[in-house]
């Protein structure tokens, strides 16, 4: 698979998930286009991982972004759904 190949393939896991995809009010869905999300997914910070991990780094930026806004519970509140878009990925 081309790096192109696995970016588009997470940009459909992430962008159906409920946690962080189209109409999860999350910065991913509310602040990346999709063209910005392939173009993170290809850089070199994402090299060698493997798609949980990116989409894992993915979660774990959402949950960056809401405790600097005081939401510590982001994750917490929101655990059914990151299980469920990491099963997809297992």
């Amino acid at each position: 698979m081309t790096n192109t190949e696995r970016a588009n393939n997470l940009l459909k896991i992430v962008r159906a998930s409920k946690a962080l995809g189209h109409g999860s009010c999350s910065t991913i869905d509310e602040c990346y286009s999709d063209e910005d999300l392939i173009d993170e997914y290809e850089t070199d910070l994402f090299t060698g991982k493997t798609e949980r991990q990116i989409v894992e780094w993915a979660i774990e930026m959402e949950q960056v972004y809401w405790e600097r806004n005081g939401l510590f519970k982001w994750k917490e509140e929101h655990q059914d759904e990151i299980a469920e878009l990491l099963a997809e990925i297992d």
